[in-house]
């Protein structure tokens, strides 16, 4: 199974990882759950990097299969209703897989970054909270063959010029067609359409990465009109204490306790739910720590002084 492009979605681990993503929030592949389990290695044929006589490549998929994911990942653009709702989950999945092999020889290179992956997906669905920018944005320079340096950052150059141009367009515009009418978000999708598609899905010589501009109209996700900018403080608190949980358990993971414990420290809580100290529902506190043992909080009490520890699901992030 070889990479058959250094680009944020060009080789079949992170492609793949794109649909497993897609298939989590209910747009993915059809019946892409049990067709992952079959795998198998094909033959299939592609044009050379030059734009020479197509070439043999060793892959996971068929010609037909690549064309489908592919056309999955274009029309996801579109879906936003339903990966805005699942965007915990995805963070989640991201966050739990980190980078991305493919073997290629006897080489086994990390061939590209869930959190990308999924950053591509959400930024073109016009859904990528502008919180989680910097931290994708810090998942570059992590992959590729030693050989492939230069290829990967000159596509991750031109990923990051998407994002910021994303985070340039918001905020999006909230507003009402007509009284009594659903709340309406206007706002700019940035669509950054990976360099291998052209070559491996219309047999085409090697592409530039295509970076567009979508304008929209649709109806507003609750969460954004009830949480603030799609919740996304509450997104980059999950995906540090996520690093924190998972470092352990997973030698590719690349950022450390010390970094996801800074992203946290000090970010406002309140307490609800608690049993044995009910007397804190409802209150305040900001995260001092996060203990991986325990799986709890260390949360300073506003006004008061103390500590206490409290899992995760006994605090509301403000």
């Amino acid at each position: 199974m070889g990479v058959w492009s250094w680009d944020i979605i060009g080789s079949d681990s992170t492609l793949e990882f794109a649909m497993d993503l897609l298939t989590r929030a209910g747009v993915g592949p059809t019946n892409y759950a049990e067709r992952r389990k079959t795998f198998a290695v094909v033959m299939v044929s592609v044009p050379m990097a030059d734009g020479g006589q197509p070439g043999l490549y060793i892959g996971r998929h068929s010609h037909e299969e690549y064309a489908e994911f592919f056309e999955v990942l274009d029309q996801a653009a579109d879906q936003h209703l339903k990966i805005e709702a699942a965007i915990e989950p995805l963070i989640d999945m991201a966050n739990a897989t980190q980078q991305l092999y493919d073997s290629c020889g006897d080489d086994c290179p990390a061939a590209g970054h869930a959190m990308q992956v999924l950053g591509l997906i959400l930024m073109q669905a016009g859904c990528l909270p502008p919180s989680m920018i910097d931290p994708i944005v810090g998942c570059t320079g992590k992959c590729c063959a030693p050989g492939e340096k230069n290829e990967r950052a000159a596509h991750e150059r031109r990923f990051v010029e998407a994002l910021r141009e994303y985070g340039r367009q918001w905020p999006f515009e909230v507003f009402k067609t007509a009284e009594n009418a659903p709340d309406q978000i206007r706002g700019v999708a940035i669509k950054y359409r990976p360099r291998g598609w052209a070559s491996a899905v219309a047999g085409k010589p090697n592409e530039p990465a295509n970076i567009s501009q979508v304008s929209f109209i649709r109806p507003a996700p609750s969460r954004m009109l009830t949480t603030g900018v799609a919740s996304g403080e509450q997104m980059e608190c999950m995906m540090a204490a996520s690093a924190i949980l998972r470092s352990k358990d997973k030698n590719m993971y690349t950022r450390s306790d010390e970094v996801a414990r800074k992203l946290i420290a000090g970010k406002p809580v309140r307490f609800v739910g608690l049993v044995s100290r009910a007397d804190l529902n409802g209150k305040t506190g900001r995260v001092a720590d996060y203990n991986a043992a325990t799986a709890r909080y260390s949360i300073e009490v506003d006004n008061s002084g103390g500590r206490v520890a409290v899992k995760a699901a006994n605090l509301e992030w403000l």
